[in-house]
């Protein structure tokens, strides 16, 4: 069955450990919601979706983001939180990006090129312990993002710490 024209997916919570590369088929996605499965990874494929304005792969068991996701330049809302991913690709050509969700991972830097998406609004990285802040990255935070929910300070090193 043709499902090309389809724009909105949603297989949250179905245990699923893998999805097919054929993903990429569906390029009429505007929302992908892949919650609470067992993924561990992602195919590269994804970035097929050029209509994405909206993905959600929270509560996974991903160690990785494919380099591909910066291609999504559509995408408004990124759900990554609750994997295990101590990096993250960079995102320079995210500009429509508004929401980026990074808690509850093992990330040790923020993805380069955070500090350019003019229309980012919320940021959040709750929960990753050993998350540390460049000073260019620190005076962004302080300037342009509501860290208000958020707890600030130093660690060692004297570097700013989000938790």
């Amino acid at each position: 069955r043709d499902l090309t024209n389809l724009t909105e997916l949603d297989l949250s919570e179905n245990q699923l450990t893998e999805i097919p590369e054929e993903i990429g088929d569906l390029i009429n996605l505007t929302k992908l919601n892949l919650y609470c499965n067992e993924l561990t990874t992602i195919p590269k494929d994804i970035d097929n979706l050029v209509n994405l304005t909206e993905l959600n792969l929270s509560e996974n068991q991903l160690t990785e983001i494919p380099k591909e996701i910066d291609n999504l330049t559509n995408l408004t809302i990124l759900n990554v939180s609750g994997n295990q991913l101590i990096e993250f690709p960079s995102i320079f050509n995210l500009d429509n990006l508004k929401e980026l969700d990074l808690s509850y991972n093992e990330l040790e830097e923020l993805p380069a090129g955070i500090i350019y998406l003019d229309n980012l609004k919320y940021l959040d990285v709750t929960e990753n312990p050993n998350l540390i802040f460049t000073e260019e990255e620190e005076d962004w935070i302080i300037e342009v993002m509501d860290a208000s929910k958020c707890t600030i300070h130093r660690d060692e090193q004297d570097d700013l710490c989000l938790f």
